[in-house]
């Protein structure tokens, strides 16, 4: 089976930590559980119905961007303002878990199906910084 985080994003590296770093971090989870979902994923030679994993991952929030890495990789890497952000539907019905699923369609032409990332953290957390 493929690594569907390879498809999603390249790895979370050095550099681009230094950049967020350059970037005033406002909000940095440091590494944490994330449940990934994925459902019915389709691109160039992958094909995934259904996967759930556990993995280690990460929120960090700059006063320009947001971004999610998990297993290593930028899962989500988007500007803090315009369109793309808004396509993102963010879920705190649970008080220990900020979970947000997206359609891979409205972020790449390569990719079709869902995700969802539940990061083991009070929402509150995160909220006030987005």
């Amino acid at each position: 089976m493929p690594n569907l985080y390879w498809y999603l994003g390249p790895k979370a590296d050095r550099e681009f930590l230094k950049e967020l770093g350059d970037e005033n971090i406002l909000f940095d989870s440091k590494t944490i559980w994330v449940n990934f979902e994925a459902r019915d994923v389709s691109g160039d030679g992958l094909i995934i119905n259904s996967e759930k994993r556990l993995s280690r991952g990460r929120i960090l929030i700059t006063s320009k961007r947001f971004s999610c890495i998990v297993g290593g990789r930028k899962i989500i890497n988007l500007p803090r303002t315009g369109n793309l952000i808004k396509k993102l539907k963010i879920d705190k019905a649970d008080s220990e878990r900020f979970s947000i699923s997206c359609g891979l369609g409205d972020f790449s032409s390569d990719l079709k199906g869902t995700i969802k990332l539940s990061f083991h953290i009070d929402p509150n957390q995160v909220e006030s910084y987005l």
